[in-house]
Protein backbone atom coordinates (compact mmCIF):
# COMPACT_ATOMS: atom_id res chain seq x y z
CA UNK A 1 0.00 0.00 0.00
CA UNK A 2 1.32 3.55 -0.85
CA UNK A 3 2.72 5.38 1.66
CA UNK A 4 0.31 8.60 1.22
CA UNK A 5 -3.11 6.08 1.25
CA UNK A 6 -2.03 4.48 4.41
CA UNK A 7 -1.11 8.56 5.88
CA UNK A 8 -4.63 9.28 5.13
CA UNK A 9 -6.55 6.13 6.80
CA UNK A 10 -4.25 6.95 9.73
CA UNK A 11 -3.86 10.82 10.01
CA UNK A 12 -6.83 13.88 9.44
CA UNK A 13 -5.99 16.94 7.07
CA UNK A 14 -4.58 18.28 10.55
CA UNK A 15 -1.32 16.56 9.85
CA UNK A 16 -1.40 15.29 6.40
CA UNK A 17 -0.89 18.91 5.04
CA UNK A 18 2.14 19.11 6.96
CA UNK A 19 4.18 16.14 5.60
CA UNK A 20 2.70 14.94 2.45
CA UNK A 21 3.80 16.62 -1.44
CA UNK A 22 1.17 18.40 -3.71
CA UNK A 23 -0.93 19.71 -0.94
CA UNK A 24 -2.82 22.79 -0.85
CA UNK A 25 -1.49 26.22 -1.29
CA UNK A 26 -1.12 28.98 1.44
CA UNK A 27 -1.93 31.19 -1.34
CA UNK A 28 0.70 33.74 -1.16
CA UNK A 29 0.03 35.34 -4.32
CA UNK A 30 -3.33 36.34 -3.31
CA UNK A 31 -2.78 36.70 0.68
CA UNK A 32 0.02 38.51 0.73
CA UNK A 33 0.02 42.03 -0.74
CA UNK A 34 3.60 43.63 -0.23
CA UNK A 35 4.48 47.06 0.49
CA UNK A 36 7.92 46.81 0.09
CA UNK A 37 10.87 44.95 -1.97
CA UNK A 38 11.82 42.62 1.22
CA UNK A 39 8.45 41.90 1.34
CA UNK A 40 7.70 41.48 -1.99
CA UNK A 41 11.30 38.60 -2.55
CA UNK A 42 9.94 36.91 0.61
CA UNK A 43 6.73 36.31 -1.10
CA UNK A 44 8.52 35.74 -3.92
CA UNK A 45 10.32 32.93 -1.92
CA UNK A 46 7.33 31.21 -0.64
CA UNK A 47 5.70 30.90 -3.66
CA UNK A 48 8.72 29.09 -5.12
CA UNK A 49 9.50 26.89 -1.72
CA UNK A 50 5.72 25.58 -2.00
CA UNK A 51 5.82 24.83 -5.90
CA UNK A 52 9.68 22.65 -5.43
CA UNK A 53 7.54 21.16 -1.82
CA UNK A 54 4.54 20.04 -4.23
CA UNK A 55 7.14 18.30 -6.74
CA UNK A 56 9.00 16.44 -4.36
CA UNK A 57 12.09 18.57 -5.01
CA UNK A 58 12.76 18.99 -1.03
CA UNK A 59 16.28 20.66 -1.12
CA UNK A 60 14.93 23.15 -3.36
CA UNK A 61 11.86 23.95 -1.41
CA UNK A 62 14.12 24.05 1.78
CA UNK A 63 16.22 26.77 0.25
CA UNK A 64 13.67 28.81 -0.68
CA UNK A 65 11.25 28.16 2.85
CA UNK A 66 14.47 29.70 4.59
CA UNK A 67 15.36 32.50 2.49
CA UNK A 68 11.39 33.58 2.77
CA UNK A 69 11.59 33.25 6.42
CA UNK A 70 14.83 34.89 6.85
CA UNK A 71 12.78 37.95 4.67
CA UNK A 72 9.90 37.98 6.88
CA UNK A 73 10.93 37.15 10.05
CA UNK A 74 7.79 37.14 11.58
CA UNK A 75 5.69 35.68 9.24
CA UNK A 76 3.59 33.39 10.54
CA UNK A 77 3.01 31.54 7.12
CA UNK A 78 6.24 31.63 6.22
CA UNK A 79 7.51 29.92 9.52
CA UNK A 80 4.39 27.26 8.74
CA UNK A 81 5.51 26.66 5.65
CA UNK A 82 9.40 26.10 6.55
CA UNK A 83 8.36 23.54 9.42
CA UNK A 84 6.33 21.54 6.77
CA UNK A 85 9.69 21.45 4.62
CA UNK A 86 11.68 20.69 7.51
CA UNK A 87 9.32 17.87 8.48
CA UNK A 88 9.42 16.06 4.91
CA UNK A 89 12.88 16.73 4.89
CA UNK A 90 13.74 14.41 8.20
CA UNK A 91 14.66 17.54 10.09
CA UNK A 92 12.62 17.19 13.05
CA UNK A 93 15.25 19.30 15.04
CA UNK A 94 14.94 22.40 13.71
CA UNK A 95 11.02 21.65 12.44
CA UNK A 96 10.18 21.45 16.49
CA UNK A 97 11.80 25.03 17.23
CA UNK A 98 10.25 26.42 14.17
CA UNK A 99 6.75 25.06 15.22
CA UNK A 100 6.89 26.27 19.14
CA UNK A 101 8.18 30.02 16.39
CA UNK A 102 4.27 29.28 14.99
CA UNK A 103 3.14 29.08 18.17
CA UNK A 104 4.57 32.10 20.13
CA UNK A 105 3.64 33.82 16.78
CA UNK A 106 0.07 33.37 18.02
CA UNK A 107 -1.14 30.56 15.69
CA UNK A 108 -1.58 27.46 18.60
CA UNK A 109 -4.42 24.99 16.20
CA UNK A 110 -4.53 21.14 16.10
CA UNK A 111 -2.31 20.98 13.00
CA UNK A 112 0.81 22.93 14.52
CA UNK A 113 0.28 21.14 17.88
CA UNK A 114 -0.03 17.96 16.84
CA UNK A 115 3.01 18.45 14.22
CA UNK A 116 5.10 19.57 17.17
CA UNK A 117 4.38 16.90 19.25
CA UNK A 118 5.24 14.30 16.27
CA UNK A 119 8.66 16.09 16.01
CA UNK A 120 9.62 15.71 19.68
CA UNK A 121 8.64 12.15 19.43
CA UNK A 122 10.88 11.44 16.66
CA UNK A 123 13.93 13.00 18.61
CA UNK A 124 12.18 10.78 21.28
CA UNK A 125 11.18 13.17 23.73
CA UNK A 126 7.94 11.29 24.64
CA UNK A 127 7.56 13.24 28.16
CA UNK A 128 7.61 16.97 26.18
CA UNK A 129 5.00 15.86 23.52
CA UNK A 130 2.82 14.50 26.43
CA UNK A 131 2.57 17.22 27.97
CA UNK A 132 2.50 19.27 25.02
CA UNK A 133 -0.99 16.95 23.99
CA UNK A 134 -2.23 17.34 27.37
CA UNK A 135 -2.17 21.14 27.33
CA UNK A 136 -4.12 21.61 24.15
CA UNK A 137 -6.40 19.11 24.40
CA UNK A 138 -9.21 20.85 24.30
CA UNK A 139 -8.47 21.86 20.74
CA UNK A 140 -7.47 18.42 18.96
CA UNK A 141 -9.69 15.71 17.43
CA UNK A 142 -10.64 12.88 19.31
CA UNK A 143 -8.83 10.84 16.34
CA UNK A 144 -5.61 12.42 16.25
CA UNK A 145 -5.26 12.92 19.83
CA UNK A 146 -5.28 8.79 20.51
CA UNK A 147 -3.40 8.21 17.21
CA UNK A 148 -0.57 11.06 18.90
CA UNK A 149 -0.89 9.22 22.40
CA UNK A 150 -0.49 5.49 20.98
CA UNK A 151 2.46 6.60 19.31
CA UNK A 152 3.74 8.59 22.48
CA UNK A 153 3.72 4.82 24.41
CA UNK A 154 -0.01 5.56 26.22
CA UNK A 155 -1.60 2.97 24.60
CA UNK A 156 -4.28 2.42 27.31
CA UNK A 157 -5.35 5.66 27.31
CA UNK A 158 -5.18 5.93 23.73
CA UNK A 159 -7.53 2.64 23.28
CA UNK A 160 -10.15 4.79 25.78
CA UNK A 161 -9.93 7.66 24.01
CA UNK A 162 -10.63 6.08 20.51
CA UNK A 163 -13.10 3.25 21.80
CA UNK A 164 -15.31 6.31 23.33
CA UNK A 165 -15.15 8.02 19.86
CA UNK A 166 -16.43 4.94 18.04
CA UNK A 167 -19.03 4.42 20.78
CA UNK A 168 -20.10 8.12 19.95
CA UNK A 169 -21.14 7.04 16.61
CA UNK A 170 -18.77 9.69 15.20
CA UNK A 171 -16.37 7.61 13.62
CA UNK A 172 -14.95 6.69 10.20
CA UNK A 173 -12.41 4.36 8.85
CA UNK A 174 -9.21 6.91 10.22
CA UNK A 175 -10.76 6.21 13.54
CA UNK A 176 -11.05 2.28 13.33
CA UNK A 177 -7.61 2.42 11.80
CA UNK A 178 -5.84 4.62 14.87
CA UNK A 179 -7.88 2.33 17.23
CA UNK A 180 -6.28 -0.64 15.65
CA UNK A 181 -3.35 0.89 15.76
CA UNK A 182 -3.57 0.98 19.57
CA UNK A 183 -4.40 -1.58 19.93
CA UNK A 184 -1.50 -2.85 18.62
CA UNK A 185 0.68 -0.84 20.36
CA UNK A 186 -0.79 -2.15 23.65
CA UNK A 187 -0.29 -5.78 22.77
CA UNK A 188 -3.65 -6.85 21.83
CA UNK A 189 -2.83 -8.03 18.22
CA UNK A 190 -6.01 -9.98 17.90
CA UNK A 191 -8.22 -6.84 18.67
CA UNK A 192 -5.80 -5.05 16.55
CA UNK A 193 -6.15 -7.09 13.32
CA UNK A 194 -10.01 -7.23 13.69
CA UNK A 195 -10.29 -3.71 13.67
CA UNK A 196 -7.99 -3.14 11.06
CA UNK A 197 -9.95 -5.94 8.75
CA UNK A 198 -13.31 -3.47 9.13
CA UNK A 199 -11.46 -1.34 6.17
CA UNK A 200 -8.92 -3.10 4.60
CA UNK A 201 -8.61 -6.32 3.12
CA UNK A 202 -7.26 -9.23 4.77
CA UNK A 203 -3.86 -8.77 2.68
CA UNK A 204 -3.92 -5.69 3.65
CA UNK A 205 -4.45 -5.76 7.01
CA UNK A 206 -2.01 -8.41 7.62
CA UNK A 207 0.82 -6.29 6.05
CA UNK A 208 -0.46 -3.09 8.28
CA UNK A 209 -0.20 -5.81 11.48
CA UNK A 210 3.42 -7.07 10.09
CA UNK A 211 4.19 -3.30 10.31
CA UNK A 212 3.31 -2.55 13.05
CA UNK A 213 5.22 -5.30 14.81
CA UNK A 214 8.17 -3.52 14.02
CA UNK A 215 7.15 -0.64 15.48
CA UNK A 216 5.59 -1.77 18.61
CA UNK A 217 8.63 -2.54 21.44
CA UNK A 218 8.44 0.38 23.88
CA UNK A 219 10.36 3.28 23.46
CA UNK A 220 10.23 3.19 20.02
CA UNK A 221 9.23 6.68 19.08
CA UNK A 222 11.22 7.66 16.62
CA UNK A 223 10.99 4.65 14.33
CA UNK A 224 6.83 5.08 15.07
CA UNK A 225 7.23 8.63 13.44
CA UNK A 226 9.40 7.95 10.78
CA UNK A 227 7.26 4.52 9.68
CA UNK A 228 3.90 7.36 10.08
CA UNK A 229 5.22 9.91 8.36
CA UNK A 230 6.90 7.97 5.86
CA UNK A 231 10.24 10.28 6.52
CA UNK A 232 13.04 8.97 8.81
CA UNK A 233 14.97 11.15 10.98
CA UNK A 234 18.13 12.80 9.32
CA UNK A 235 20.97 14.59 11.09
CA UNK A 236 19.97 17.70 12.38
CA UNK A 237 22.26 20.61 13.91
CA UNK A 238 19.03 22.36 14.46
CA UNK A 239 17.39 25.99 12.83
CA UNK A 240 19.79 28.37 11.27
CA UNK A 241 20.68 30.99 13.50
CA UNK A 242 19.90 34.07 11.34
CA UNK A 243 16.30 32.46 11.39
CA UNK A 244 15.86 33.05 15.19
CA UNK A 245 12.75 34.50 15.88
CA UNK A 246 13.89 35.88 19.15
CA UNK A 247 15.94 38.77 16.92
CA UNK A 248 12.93 39.98 15.25
CA UNK A 249 10.80 43.05 15.85
CA UNK A 250 7.16 42.39 15.86
CA UNK A 251 4.99 42.69 13.14
CA UNK A 252 3.06 45.70 12.24
CA UNK A 253 0.32 43.81 12.90
CA UNK A 254 0.87 43.38 16.10
CA UNK A 255 1.70 46.51 17.37
CA UNK A 256 0.90 47.12 21.71
CA UNK A 257 -2.46 48.52 22.77
CA UNK A 258 -4.14 49.54 25.68
CA UNK A 259 -6.96 47.55 26.59
CA UNK A 260 -8.02 49.11 30.39
CA UNK A 261 -7.55 47.51 32.96
CA UNK A 262 -4.29 46.22 31.66
CA UNK A 263 -1.78 48.69 30.62
CA UNK A 264 1.44 48.14 28.55
CA UNK A 265 4.57 47.84 29.88
CA UNK A 266 5.83 51.26 28.56
CA UNK A 267 2.80 53.35 29.72
CA UNK A 268 3.96 55.78 32.87
CA UNK A 269 1.56 54.38 36.08
CA UNK A 270 0.37 51.40 37.39
CA UNK A 271 -1.06 47.99 35.85
CA UNK A 272 -4.45 46.44 37.46
CA UNK A 273 -4.55 43.58 38.98
CA UNK A 274 -5.55 40.66 36.87
CA UNK A 275 -7.93 40.15 39.68
CA UNK A 276 -8.86 38.01 42.44
CA UNK A 277 -7.26 34.60 43.53
CA UNK A 278 -9.34 31.74 41.72
CA UNK A 279 -11.37 29.87 44.57
CA UNK A 280 -11.50 26.33 42.36
CA UNK A 281 -8.50 26.78 39.72
CA UNK A 282 -9.64 23.29 38.06
CA UNK A 283 -12.63 25.78 37.07
CA UNK A 284 -10.64 28.32 34.90
CA UNK A 285 -7.58 25.60 33.84
CA UNK A 286 -8.89 24.02 31.03
CA UNK A 287 -10.32 27.51 29.53
CA UNK A 288 -6.49 28.70 30.43
CA UNK A 289 -4.87 26.11 28.61
CA UNK A 290 -7.81 25.81 25.47
CA UNK A 291 -6.97 30.06 25.01
CA UNK A 292 -3.03 29.89 25.67
CA UNK A 293 -1.55 30.89 22.46
CA UNK A 294 1.93 30.80 23.88
CA UNK A 295 4.06 33.82 23.64
CA UNK A 296 4.73 36.20 21.28
CA UNK A 297 7.43 38.64 20.40
CA UNK A 298 7.13 41.57 22.38
CA UNK A 299 8.05 45.36 21.35
CA UNK A 300 10.49 46.58 23.93
CA UNK A 301 12.43 49.71 23.58
CA UNK A 302 16.12 49.31 23.14
CA UNK A 303 18.30 48.93 26.51
CA UNK A 304 20.79 51.04 26.85
CA UNK A 305 24.46 49.84 27.46
CA UNK A 306 24.27 50.67 30.89
CA UNK A 307 21.34 48.75 32.26
CA UNK A 308 23.49 45.63 31.45
CA UNK A 309 25.29 45.50 34.33
CA UNK A 310 23.19 47.65 36.44
CA UNK A 311 21.15 45.07 38.11
CA UNK A 312 24.20 43.46 39.63
CA UNK A 313 24.71 45.44 42.57
CA UNK A 314 20.90 45.59 43.39
CA UNK A 315 20.84 41.90 43.41
CA UNK A 316 24.10 41.75 46.23
CA UNK A 317 22.12 44.11 48.46
CA UNK A 318 18.50 42.57 47.90
CA UNK A 319 19.93 39.32 49.11
CA UNK A 320 21.25 40.06 52.07
CA UNK A 321 17.99 41.37 53.87
CA UNK A 322 16.44 38.32 52.08
CA UNK A 323 18.50 35.24 54.19
CA UNK A 324 18.33 36.87 57.36
CA UNK A 325 14.49 37.69 57.35
CA UNK A 326 13.63 34.13 56.21
CA UNK A 327 16.47 32.45 58.21
CA UNK A 328 13.82 30.90 60.83
CA UNK A 329 11.77 29.35 58.27
CA UNK A 330 14.26 27.74 56.24
CA UNK A 331 15.28 26.31 59.87
CA UNK A 332 12.16 24.58 59.72
CA UNK A 333 11.86 23.20 56.35
CA UNK A 334 15.50 23.18 55.45
CA UNK A 335 15.45 21.23 52.25
CA UNK A 336 12.15 22.79 50.24
CA UNK A 337 12.98 26.65 51.79
CA UNK A 338 16.32 26.17 50.61
CA UNK A 339 15.82 25.76 46.84
CA UNK A 340 12.98 28.04 47.06
CA UNK A 341 15.27 30.76 48.27
CA UNK A 342 18.32 29.99 46.27
CA UNK A 343 16.47 31.09 43.39
CA UNK A 344 15.14 34.47 44.78
CA UNK A 345 17.99 35.55 46.20
CA UNK A 346 19.71 34.93 43.63
CA UNK A 347 17.68 36.29 40.29
CA UNK A 348 14.91 38.36 41.79
CA UNK A 349 15.31 41.84 42.53
CA UNK A 350 12.93 45.06 42.67
CA UNK A 351 14.54 46.72 39.64
CA UNK A 352 15.20 43.07 37.50
CA UNK A 353 16.51 43.72 34.29
CA UNK A 354 15.20 40.76 32.51
CA UNK A 355 11.80 38.91 32.23
CA UNK A 356 10.53 35.30 31.43
CA UNK A 357 7.34 35.45 29.13
CA UNK A 358 5.45 32.72 29.36
CA UNK A 359 2.22 32.82 27.00
CA UNK A 360 -0.45 35.06 25.49
CA UNK A 361 -3.91 34.61 26.24
CA UNK A 362 -7.67 36.14 25.26
CA UNK A 363 -8.26 37.37 28.25
CA UNK A 364 -7.28 38.72 31.38
CA UNK A 365 -9.30 36.02 33.17
CA UNK A 366 -7.51 33.52 31.09
CA UNK A 367 -3.96 34.97 32.04
CA UNK A 368 -5.16 35.06 35.77
CA UNK A 369 -5.66 31.30 35.68
CA UNK A 370 -2.88 30.84 33.90
CA UNK A 371 -1.04 32.75 36.23
CA UNK A 372 -2.21 29.98 38.78
CA UNK A 373 -0.85 26.97 36.96
CA UNK A 374 1.86 28.46 36.21
CA UNK A 375 3.35 28.52 39.54
CA UNK A 376 1.40 25.56 40.67
CA UNK A 377 3.39 23.43 37.60
CA UNK A 378 6.93 24.92 37.64
CA UNK A 379 7.66 25.62 41.59
CA UNK A 380 10.88 28.17 39.75
CA UNK A 381 8.17 30.58 39.46
CA UNK A 382 7.28 30.69 43.05
CA UNK A 383 8.20 34.37 44.79
CA UNK A 384 8.33 36.35 41.23
CA UNK A 385 5.63 38.76 40.07
CA UNK A 386 3.62 38.42 36.67
CA UNK A 387 3.33 41.47 34.07
CA UNK A 388 0.54 41.77 31.90
CA UNK A 389 0.33 43.23 28.68
CA UNK A 390 -2.29 43.69 25.31
CA UNK A 391 -0.74 43.14 21.75
CA UNK A 392 -2.66 42.66 18.68
CA UNK A 393 -2.30 39.91 16.55
CA UNK A 394 -3.63 39.63 13.19
CA UNK A 395 -6.58 41.67 14.58
CA UNK A 396 -6.74 39.44 17.70
CA UNK A 397 -6.54 40.96 21.24
CA UNK A 398 -4.06 38.89 23.14
CA UNK A 399 -3.18 39.49 26.57
CA UNK A 400 1.00 38.30 27.26
CA UNK A 401 1.69 37.13 30.51
CA UNK A 402 5.20 37.29 31.67
CA UNK A 403 7.08 36.81 35.24
CA UNK A 404 9.60 39.68 36.31
CA UNK A 405 12.09 40.71 38.60
CA UNK A 406 14.89 38.61 37.24
CA UNK A 407 17.84 40.52 38.31
CA UNK A 408 20.44 38.66 35.48
CA UNK A 409 20.26 36.92 32.13
CA UNK A 410 21.69 33.66 33.85
CA UNK A 411 18.74 33.34 36.24
CA UNK A 412 16.30 33.84 33.83
CA UNK A 413 17.67 31.66 31.04
CA UNK A 414 17.62 28.58 34.22
CA UNK A 415 14.06 28.96 35.01
CA UNK A 416 13.08 29.38 31.38
CA UNK A 417 14.99 26.15 30.98
CA UNK A 418 13.26 24.38 33.53
CA UNK A 419 9.66 25.54 32.30
CA UNK A 420 10.94 23.79 28.56
CA UNK A 421 12.26 20.70 30.29
CA UNK A 422 8.54 20.04 31.69
CA UNK A 423 7.46 20.61 28.31
CA UNK A 424 6.32 24.12 28.81
CA UNK A 425 7.47 27.31 26.05
CA UNK A 426 8.51 30.78 27.23
CA UNK A 427 11.39 33.35 26.13
CA UNK A 428 13.91 35.81 28.14
CA UNK A 429 13.75 39.19 27.20
CA UNK A 430 15.04 42.02 28.59
CA UNK A 431 12.88 44.16 30.45
CA UNK A 432 12.43 47.98 29.77
CA UNK A 433 14.82 50.45 31.00
CA UNK A 434 11.63 51.34 33.95
CA UNK A 435 11.55 49.98 36.98
CA UNK A 436 8.50 48.09 38.14
CA UNK A 437 6.51 48.19 41.16
CA UNK A 438 4.66 45.76 42.28
CA UNK A 439 1.04 45.76 44.71
CA UNK A 440 0.60 44.74 48.12
CA UNK A 441 -1.05 41.62 48.57
CA UNK A 442 -4.58 40.53 49.88
CA UNK A 443 -4.51 37.05 49.26
CA UNK A 444 -4.99 37.53 45.51
CA UNK A 445 -2.08 37.45 42.17
CA UNK A 446 -1.45 40.42 41.58
CA UNK A 447 -0.32 41.77 38.65
CA UNK A 448 3.09 43.89 38.80
CA UNK A 449 3.01 47.21 37.27
CA UNK A 450 5.60 49.89 36.10
CA UNK A 451 6.22 53.28 36.82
Amino acid sequence: MKRNLILKLALSSVVVGMTTTGCASLGFSTAHKVADRSEQNAAKNAEKAEKYLAKGKLDKALSYAEMAVEGQLSNVDYRMLLARTYMANGLYTSAERTLMDVMELGQVDPRTVISLALTRLAQNKADSAKSLLEAHRSIIPASDYGLALAIAGDSKKAVEILGQAIRADNSDARVRQNLALAYAMDGRWREARLMASQDLSQTAADQRIAEWAQIARPGAYSTRVASLLGVAPREDSGQPVRLALQGAMVPANSAVAMNSPVKSYSQEGELAAVGPAVRDASNLLPRAMENDVRVSSVEIPESKPAMISAPSTPVKVAAVPVQKTTAPAVKKEPVKLALADTTRNVGRTANGGYMVQLGAFSSTNSANSAWSHYQAKYGVLKGFDPASSTINVKGKSLVRLAAIGFGNKKTADDVCATIKAKGGNCIVRQAPQTAEKRFASNGGAKIAARK
